[in-house]
């Protein structure tokens, strides 16, 4: 009888297992067809349809100064930002290997760099976007991030837990709801003015740039990594250090030049590969194009863009 009874309950937790596969399949499935933020781009690489000849990758600082209509406009090309709030060099390769996994490849990369991409990832920013991802190539990078990942990966369902909201997002996917998207082609404009924080958090600011937590040496061989990669997947790789307000380049102290040069350092490993520094650039003199000292506001980007697509067209002939 006992043995019967733990047959039983081994079908039924089979089952049971089974069932919450299927749904976390339906419910990452539903997340792929969602078109709002921050899916639709992740959704768009997967089904192949950006294609672009110029790509731009990297944090908050892509996402907010690489104004595509601008550029594209310039060039005769097309173009698209990729760039990805909140994300440092580790888990930006998710998205440019699933971007070269399912698109032509460009004629020219540019992936934006300073030193905060450099810090590792403590905590995966809108962990959400993630969860259509849990595959076995992004396992390592997801898991160096968070433990979790390992149970998450293993339990259905598991990974929704304090996400709830995922069930109507899967829902708004499967029923093609789009709420107000204001981004072109993944740029997203701010046309605040000078926020006004800086001044008040400098000394706190100071604390945290001071770099100490740092491991560079360590962040700068995964950097290698990515930038390998994104050599092979290119004809053209420039490495663009965007404007940042002057003075918090200031506190930024010796390090940010170090970095530069670790920067020009690896793209002279590469053929084709360009390290190009704007951190002495006039836009970086005037608060009027920031709204914080690490981000151009929309006028700010707009000027840059231009820029930009001069810089393009300098290192690279497009066919």
């Amino acid at each position: 009888m006992m043995k019967q009874f733990l047959i039983k309950m081994f079908r039924l937790g089979l089952l049971i297992y089974l069932i919450l596969w299927c749904l976390q399949f339906g419910i990452d499935a539903g997340l792929k067809l969602n078109q709002n933020n921050p899916f639709y781009e992740w959704n768009m690489i997967d089904k192949g349809a950006i294609n672009a000849e110029v790509v731009f990758f990297g944090s908050s600082r892509t996402y907010k100064h690489y104004n595509p209509e601008i550029i594209d406009e310039k060039l005769h090309v097309n173009s698209y930002n990729l760039g990805n709030d909140g994300t440092a060099i580790d888990i930006q390769r998710i998205r440019n290997m699933a971007y070269f996994s399912n698109n032509k490849v460009p004629e020219v990369i540019v992936q934006n760099v300073d030193i905060t991409s450099l810090f590792p990832t403590e905590k995966l920013y809108k962990k959400n976007q993630y969860f259509p991802r849990y595959t076995t190539r992004n396992f390592d990078i997801l898991y160096n991030i968070d433990d979790a990942i390992f149970i998450e990966y293993v339990i259905p369902m598991y990974k929704y837990r304090g996400y709830l909201n995922v069930f109507e997002l899967a829902l708004q996917g499967y029923l093609s709801i789009k709420t107000e998207n204001k981004n072109y082609k993944g740029f997203s404009i701010n046309n605040s003015s000078w926020d006004g924080k800086f001044e008040k958090q400098k000394q706190q600011l100071k604390g945290v740039l001071d770099f100490s937590h740092v491991n560079f040496k360590e962040r700068l061989l995964v950097f290698d990594e990515m930038l390998a990669n994104l050599n092979a997947h290119s004809n053209t790789v420039l490495l663009v250090w965007a404007p940042e307000y002057y003075e918090r380049q200031e506190l930024e102290g010796a390090v940010l030049s170090n970095i530069k040069n670790k920067y020009s350092e690896a793209a002279d490993k590469y053929k084709n590969t360009y390290f190009i520094d704007f951190t002495k650039d006039s836009l970086c003199y005037h608060k009027k194009y920031f709204y914080n000292s690490y981000h151009l506001n929309g006028t700010g980007a707009a000027i840059f863009s231009e820029k930009i697509a001069d810089t393009i067209a300098k290192y690279h002939v497009f066919k």
